[in-house]
């Protein structure tokens, strides 16, 4: 093919072809790991966490959502060194973040991991000097968003 020669027609209708086949992947790829609108239970969150195949960070990385984010699976994120991706910033906080020139703002999303978890429990937890303060103390239970 590399020799082949095709009219101006022919080149435009390839060219469209691919622009579609490359459109319906990006769709096929944002719709597969975008579960911000669907409830999982534990277990296939768990099962797409421990998924080595599967993107933890970047724009492939799956997109879990609020209400699939509970005390159980921050206990498993903090326990088993696992990220999450939570949700995708609202277009309010892509504003307030222009200055921090990411290199895809459309792609920024809030993500819990186990340095944040450990973080959180050593600074509020119920051994810490916020609560020997009299902070009331944070556990994995009041750690849903």
């Amino acid at each position: 093919m590399k020799n082949a020669k095709f009219s101006n027609n022919t080149l435009k209708i390839i060219e469209e072809l691919n622009n579609g086949v490359k459109q319906a992947r990006e769709e096929i790829r944002s719709k597969a790991f975008d579960f911000s609108s669907e409830k999982l239970t534990n277990e296939q969150i768990k099962e797409l966490l421990n998924n080595a195949k599967i993107p933890t960070s970047g724009r492939d990385a799956i997109t879990f959502g609020t209400h699939n984010l509970n005390p159980e699976i921050v206990e498993f994120l903090h326990k088993n060194n696992k990220k999450m991706i939570i949700e995708k910033v609202s277009n309010k906080e892509l504003e307030l973040l222009q200055d921090a020139n990411f290199r895809h703002p459309e792609d920024v999303r809030a993500s819990l991991d186990h340095e944040a978890i450990t973080h959180i429990l050593k600074r509020h937890g119920v051994n810490s000097v916020n609560v020997k303060n009299g902070e009331s103390p944070i556990t994995y239970e009041l750690t849903k968003i």
